[in-house]
């Protein structure tokens, strides 16, 4: 069977999760809501600008980080744009996780190497749940 009919499977297996459904059931509801489009468009285009600015070598200025911050606080409050935030973030994970799948069973990155002991059982012991870093969400990723 041929890579390209088993991505074809894998989509179809991805369009099947809950995740996905989820995803294209606050996609549905966001369509339908002109202000709530609007206001993703706006902020989409403003997070673009910077990203632009970033690329061409600017640094984007604390007065900027502080207005990407405030617009991404109002846009959050729309459900219908929080919704699909939510949504389009845990499909992503999925598709990471695909990704990730994929690096490791080809052997594409070494895996780490065995930690000592001792390392072990401190970490084991431990109570504390390392958090992972949140990825800064862009628009038609």
């Amino acid at each position: 069977m041929s890579v390209q009919r088993k991505i074809i499977e894998l989509a179809q297996e991805i369009q099947d999760t809950e995740e996905f459904k989820k995803f294209q059931s606050a996609k549905e509801q966001l369509e339908q809501r002109e202000a709530a489009k609007h206001m993703l468009s706006d902020f989409s285009r403003f997070q673009r600008e910077l990203m632009e600015k970033e690329e061409r070598g600017e640094e984007i200025t604390p007065e900027e980080e502080a207005q990407m911050a405030e617009r991404f606080q109002i846009l959050m409050m729309n459900p219908y744009v929080r919704n699909f935030v939510q949504a389009q973030y845990q499909v992503m994970e999925l598709l990471i996780q695909v990704q990730e799948g994929l690096v490791n069973h080809l052997g594409l990155v070494e895996k780490p190497s065995e930690e000592a002991p001792e390392e072990k059982e401190t970490k084991q012991d431990s109570k504390v749940i390392p958090l992972k870093k949140p990825k800064l969400w862009t628009p038609n990723d």
